[in-house]
């Protein structure tokens, strides 16, 4: 995940306030910047996977991820471009 203006890696801590900032929200589809580039479906549970996988993959603990109790984990490989569940 990036800062979109600078293209700067985001920190875990900048992660999890993005998560938790969506979280309340029943997020289902996930609109792109750029056509083709939209997510149908599960917007919320990928978002969670999203965040928690670039946290672990950052080097940090994600295993405390907050609000791991109430989302679906999944760590499907989302790099293909299927995002269905």
């Amino acid at each position: 995940m990036y800062s979109f203006p600078n293209y700067w890696p985001l920190g875990p801590n900048e992660v999890q306030t993005i998560w938790k900032t969506v979280r309340p929200y029943e997020v289902n589809n996930i609109l792109g910047a750029w056509i083709g580039k939209e997510i149908v479906g599960n917007g919320r549970n990928i978002i969670f996977n999203s965040a928690r996988l670039y946290t672990q993959y950052s080097g940090h603990d994600s295993d405390k991820f907050y609000g791991a109790d109430d989302v679906e984990l999944s760590f499907k490989n989302y790099a293909d471009g299927s995002y269905s569940s």
